[in-house]
């Protein structure tokens, strides 16, 4: 038998019974973590319905931390980019913008410009040659 005080008053419970409600506790709580944790068609469409969009851009040339830095730096500085998450081992870029503002072709130049290659867009030469020896390419170090 379990002895529970609460505010003065003793609230004694069989262990089967307080057990049973430990796991109904245990389970809502998961759930709610998981419908919390779950992006819903309905914040997809709320993305549309702003104006935003979300693409991926494939980023061949990243080699190091430093690399997602810059190209977080300089694209985050562009007018209708919302947000930018580089993963540097998937080599790509999740980049969520307003569509009136900018589109695929401007977030590419863009990367291309602070010397990275963006999709099938090449690096800006100048501004590849200016990027730190650990961003460069193994065969350029």
């Amino acid at each position: 038998m379990l002895k529970l005080k609460i505010n003065d008053n003793l609230i004694t419970k069989d262990k089967g019974e307080t057990m049973k409600l430990m796991k109904i506790i245990t389970i809502g709580l998961s759930m709610l973590l998981a419908i919390s944790c779950s992006k819903t068609d309905a914040e997809d469409k709320a993305l549309e319905a702003d104006g935003s969009e979300i693409v991926t851009v494939n980023l061949p040339s990243i080699q190091c931390g430093m690399c997602e830095k810059t190209i977080k730096g300089g694209l985050s500085k562009r007018e209708g980019v919302v947000s930018i998450d580089v993963n540097i081992d998937e080599k790509n870029a999740t980049v969520v913008y307003e569509a009136g503002l900018i589109d695929l072709a401007g977030i590419e130049k863009a990367i291309a410009g602070l010397g990275y290659q963006a999709n099938k867009t090449l690096a800006d030469s100048e501004s590849y040659a200016d990027l730190n020896k650990c961003c460069k390419l193994p065969e350029d170090r």
